[in-house]
């Protein structure tokens, strides 16, 4: 289960969240919808360990994983795939998946 609470962040002095608490339980679907620059990718990257939390926690299976690093919360089997329209010219299709 992953819980954030009371989260807040941003980039450098600009607060993008302000007390964000949300749950994705286990066998459940949620989606995070927005219009541009509200706050969904500014929250993934603080769930991902990309941006600190200036505020709040982030758990994960009852542990806080908020202050891990990127590469420590990806081994909790948390990913953040963003969206971009790069693609490698070199490799296949199947590759550049």
């Amino acid at each position: 289960m992953l819980d954030l609470a009371d989260l807040s962040s941003g980039y450098g002095e600009t607060q993008v969240l302000h007390g964000l608490t949300l749950r994705a339980e286990p066998g459940r679907v949620l989606a995070i919808l927005g219009r541009n620059g509200a706050g969904k990718s500014t929250t993934l990257k603080t769930i991902m360990g990309l941006l600190p939390a200036k505020g709040g926690s982030v758990s994960f299976d009852g542990k806080t994983i908020s202050g891990m690093t990127p590469f420590d919360i990806a081994k909790l089997g948390i990913a953040y795939v963003p969206e971009t329209r790069d693609i490698f010219r070199s490799l296949s299709v199947r590759e550049n998946l």
